[in-house]
């Protein structure tokens, strides 16, 4: 790497960053191509359109190639099957794509009757489970973030209207005026935000964006807050500023369980062990060129078959990462496996996704340095993209560069202000406030309140751990599993299928992250899993995570673990945490 290039001063970076956001997105057409299949055979007559506009239209072999710009949305369409919104980025040039047929209430019919679940039958003693205008939700099983009040709260003496139950019952909501003239909900609103967006209110099935300040705790029989874009995505923009559900117990007629039932009722969200190690998944399905380098016997032998491989991969520079982590890992030759990078950097250089894949590995090992370099270079090729802004400022403080992380977030705070940015009340928001909290835990002189709302409560104890996940690609599909002491589990699916909105959304504001808090409340071992389902170019995927122990407190600990994606539909063991009782502590 051309260390006199990467040195450029990080105000000029900070000024880039000030252009309009137009700077971003140039209208020049660009060529891309790809495949569509359906249950992985090729699907013909697939329309890609912008709009109303058809581009082009899938062959025999479900193969397409359209020009598009940076910025565009494909959407991809075939009769019988779910469309699919891709947005166009500046690295995008192949996208391959899967379908799935349209049918209604498909889960009925797939999913076999032992592992079914009535939640309108379980509603009546199942307390954590609400009844909304798009059906039922379970606070054990939803993929988004649902906060659910119990009936002692919700029924208290001093509560007189919905204002009184929620006003400093729920972490990161804010309620402002009183049961006699009427008030607002605001969720997760922080001083970086102007004017942020108030809550609707899903009223046993009806919407409402006044607050019912009409109804009478006494006959509320649950609320509970939607909280973040996958939570509140099927109420449109509507609920872009969080809903509060209310179930009232004149709305609700369904009947209880008989007294013995609930017991005898089957949990599908039990952990049948079919996690494979992580370690053991990539061994087992290395690629060639690795079990040729792994199969040498000595360092002499390897840098011979080194060099005869560099030149059959030249143009791979997954080839070149992997040789680099071979060098280190198993010869410690760190000054060797540097050079395999310089001297292959032309690979990287131009596109943002591969940069990040390389600073990631180079992080993983040790190299804060030369990963702080790299960052740089991604900050220059997006300067209109939040992840920029965390990746750099992240990067300081590895080097110990706590003035310059500090100049980073607070000038991406003022930007945010002046609306060169734009970031929600709901998920970016507290993401941001969690984010600084964890750079400056040890260093609470620059914990300033211009970018954290120090009066918003967080809903878990100080021993805490969080999670923070980053992927390189915008494109990359995957489930993530957290696995409980009790081998009860939760998911989170990043897919096209699942949740297209939230990814077009991550492309457009430009982050590729998501963070997880696992507080004392379970003590005993969490298992970590992921299984990976691919990304659209069928290229590795580069996967980020920080662990931090004893979360936002000064004794506070991170790990960096980097996991390169390449295996598909294998559920794998990425890591495991331990927690302790918080009485034990």
């Amino acid at each position: 790497m051309a260390k006199s290039r990467l040195h450029s001063g990080i105000f000029l970076l900070l000024f880039l960053v000030l252009l309009p956001h137009s700077y971003s997105y140039s209208q020049q057409e660009k060529k891309i191509r790809g495949k569509v299949t359906a249950e992985k055979q090729p699907l013909e007559n697939v329309k890609i359109a912008i709009s109303d506009e058809v581009l082009g239209v899938t062959n025999a072999h479900g193969a397409y190639e359209i020009e598009a710009a940076v910025g565009d949305i494909l959407v991809f369409t075939h009769l019988g099957m779910k469309p699919v919104k891709i947005l166009v980025e500046d690295v995008t040039e192949i996208i391959n794509i899967s379908m799935e047929p349209e049918v209604e209430q498909l889960s009925e019919v797939v999913v076999s009757k032992r592992k079914r679940r009535d939640l309108k039958a379980e509603y009546p003693t199942n307390q954590n489970i609400v009844k909304t205008t798009f059906g039922y939700l379970d606070k054990a099983t939803f993929a988004g973030n649902l906060k659910v009040l119990s009936k002692d709260r919700i029924k208290a003496p001093s509560n007189f209207c919905i204002l009184d139950v929620l006003r400093g019952n729920v972490a990161g909501v804010r309620v402002l005026g009183d049961c006699n003239s009427g008030g607002i909900v605001l969720v997760r609103s922080t001083p970086s935000i102007r004017n942020p967006g108030t809550a609707i209110f899903d009223v046993d099935g009806q919407i409402f964006t006044d607050t019912p300040i009409w109804i009478i705790p006494d006959n509320i029989e649950r609320v509970a807050v939607l909280i973040g874009f996958a939570s509140t995505v099927q109420y449109g923009s509507a609920g872009a500023s969080g809903v509060v559900v209310i179930n009232t117990r004149t709305g609700t007629t369904e009947t209880a369980f008989k007294a013995n039932e609930p017991n005898t009722r089957y949990n599908p969200n039990v952990y049948d062990g079919d996690a494979l190690t992580f370690d053991s998944v990539s061994q087992n399905n290395r690629p060639t060129y690795l079990e040729e380098l792994y199969a040498c016997k000595d360092l002499k032998t390897a840098r011979e078959r080194y060099s005869s491989l560099s030149k059959e991969y030249s143009n791979s520079p997954f080839f070149f990462l992997d040789a680099f982590e071979y060098f280190v890992q198993k010869w410690n030759k760190k000054g060797f496996a540097l050079e395999i990078i310089g001297e292959n950097y032309h690979l990287f250089e131009r596109n943002p996704v591969l940069l990040k894949a390389l600073a990631y590995v180079l992080e993983d090992h040790g190299f804060f340095d030369r990963s702080n370099e790299v960052y740089r270079e991604v900050i220059k090729l997006r300067p209109q993209y939040l992840q920029s802004y965390f990746d750099l400022a992240n990067s300081n403080l590895k080097l110990n560069n706590t003035k310059r992380a500090l100049e980073l977030y607070l000038r991406f705070n003022d930007l945010v202000d002046r609306q060169f940015f734009y970031i929600d009340s709901l998920e970016l928001g507290p993401f941001f406030e969690r984010e600084v909290k964890s750079a400056f835990a040890r260093h609470p002189k620059y914990y300033f309140t211009t970018m954290v709302n120090q009066e918003a409560q967080e809903d878990f104890s100080p021993g805490a751990t969080r999670l923070v996940f980053e992927w390189n690609d915008n494109e990359a599909e995957f489930e993530l599993q957290f696995v409980g002491p009790n081998d009860g589990y939760s998911n989170w699916t990043h897919t096209t299928a699942q949740n297209s909105e939230r990814i077009i959304e991550e492309k457009q504001l430009g982050y590729s992250v998501k963070d997880f808090i696992i507080d004392d409340s379970m003590p005993g071992e969490w298992k970590v899993n992921l299984k990976y389902i691919g990304n659209k170019s069928l290229t590795p995927t580069y996967l980020k995570v920080r662990i931090y122990e004893n979360y936002g407190s000064p004794l506070q600990t991170e790990t960096l673990k980097v996991f390169k994606l390449t295996t598909k539909e294998v559920n794998q063991e990425l890591f495991s945490i331990f927690k302790q009782a918080e009485q034990s502590k």
